[in-house]
């Protein structure tokens, strides 16, 4: 009798479990929470969910570890391989890789000297926040045809910092050599380029050298404007200029506020430019590139390449949360503003089914939301530049020892062919939950939901 009681608590215990992970809210449904076994019996783990980035068909994602409650082991790489398949282990990042800092899946179709590739070449690749004395520039790759990474160290110069990270991946085809090319942005290092190489780990060999370096900050973004590759790092704005002999110039510049923002990103300062993305421009003819500015006077704007690159402010985000959340203006100082980021990842774009509108949905996380406010949000830039905040409503998960999703960091559009492009995925947390920005220790706190576009965009019947 003691028997079947004990199995029988068991039995609902795992139901319950069961329940709680295919648990659904408004539209949007729990698609995986850190603190579970895959299918292998592998602990998955994570406090933030960095990434989603679709590859081949699958979803991969990508966690970071840092500020853990208990211990700071390695970050991990995910994969869910179809709609009904459950997320499982593809990659152990490792001792001292405590963040999957980048992860973009890259296609080659020519080699390193400019000649087409019979068949293009798709590769996975991340980068990592490695943390060792020396620290080193990781690269990951996925070599899917035998289901196995292989890792390089970029930077060999015995860097004592303490640290090194590769927080942005870039690609890009150069227009004086056709030769396609996959960027890192190391710091401390530089911006490192690698070309298609089937005899090199990982089928890219990297170059021994950076392009470019002596810069003071972490290259946060790369995005490609009119055929031509850009990249952030605070408090600029930076071009490519093709050929053999590549570099890069400074083509924009802000000027930096006091506090918080004079501050480096390794200090905990502010990041500078994220999400770098071309759209077409609305003023006149060509791309502009779209990006958010990450300071206490948060703002979204774009830069004109074509018009000198003047930049024309789209969004103040101070004003348009004080406009959103009337609790704001308690306390609100307008001198040290609002800590705020958006646009950690690219501005996924996607189109609305009922109006054909394309739109782009933009990540999400303000510091300092009331204890009571459980939810994650993120924004919607329509077509005529105005924009709309958005909410993705927590589902109850006992495994995190936070109950907030607290940041949206990563937006992609299903990859999966069933789907046919009509669900998005979202994922995130972020430990930093203060104006000052005071870490908050927490263990198992990543999260990935899902929901269709109607919900998303806010024109599913129910809303």
């Amino acid at each position: 009798m003691k028997k079947l009681i004990t199995f029988s608590i068991i039995f609902v215990f795992l139901a319950a479990i069961c329940a709680m992970s295919s648990a659904h809210a408004e539209g949007w449904k729990k698609s995986y929470h850190a603190g579970s076994f895959d299918a292998d019996w592998n602990y998955l783990r994570g406090n933030e969910m960095m990434f989603l980035t679709p590859h081949k068909g699958k979803l991969y994602a990508g966690t970071r570890m840092l500020y853990d409650a208990f211990n700071n082991t390695s970050a991990q790489i995910i994969v869910k391989e179809s709609v009904t398949s459950r997320w499982r282990l593809s990659y152990e990042a490792g001792k001292g890789n405590l963040s999957i800092d980048s992860l973009k899946s890259v296609i080659f179709t020519t080699d390193a000297e400019g000649n087409s590739l019979e068949n293009a070449v798709a590769i996975l690749v991340a980068g990592f926040w490695n943390f060792a004395s020396p620290s080193h520039a990781y690269i990951a790759m996925l070599d899917e045809s035998k289901n196995q990474w292989s890792t390089v160290d970029l930077n060999l110069s015995n860097n004592t910092s303490g640290y090194t990270t590769t927080r942005a991946l870039g690609f890009h085809q150069d227009r004086v050599t056709g030769v396609d090319r996959v960027f890192a942005g190391v710091s401390p290092g530089g911006i490192y380029s690698g070309v298609f190489d089937q005899s090199a780990p990982g089928s890219i060999a990297w170059e021994k050298a950076p392009e470019f370096s002596g810069f003071n900050d972490r290259v946060i973004s790369f995005g490609e404007c009119n055929g031509e590759l850009y990249a952030a790092i605070k408090p600029a704005i930076y071009k490519r200029i093709e050929g053999q002999t590549p570099s890069w110039i400074k083509v924009y510049e802000y000027p930096l506020e006091k506090g918080w923002d004079s501050l480096s990103s390794y200090q905990g300062g502010s990041s500078g430019m994220r999400g770098l993305t071309a759209i077409q421009n609305p003023q006149g003819e060509g791309e502009v590139l779209l990006m958010s500015h990450e300071s206490p006077h948060s703002k979204i704007l774009y830069i004109d390449p074509q018009n000198d690159y003047a930049a024309t402010e789209e969004l103040d985000l101070n004003s348009f949360l004080l406009k959103n959340w009337g609790w704001l203006k308690d306390g609100y100082n307008e001198d040290t503003g609002l800590v705020m980021n958006i646009a950690y990842d690219d501005m996924e774009p996607v189109t609305n089914p009922q109006t054909s509108e394309q739109v782009h949905l933009l990540s999400f996380c303000y510091y300092v939301l009331p204890a009571d406010v459980r939810s994650g949000w993120y924004l919607i830039r329509h077509s005529d530049a105005s924009y709309t905040l958005h909410e993705v409503p927590y589902i109850f998960d006992f495994r995190g020892s936070d109950k907030h999703l607290s940041a949206v960091r990563s937006i992609k559009v299903s990859p999966f062919t069933s789907d046919a492009g009509n669900i998005v995925y979202f994922a995130g947390y972020s430990p930093w939950r203060s104006r000052e920005r005071t870490l908050l220790p927490v263990h198992n706190t990543a999260w990935i939901y899902s929901a269709d576009i109607g919900t998303v965009l806010g024109t599913a019947k129910n809303q």
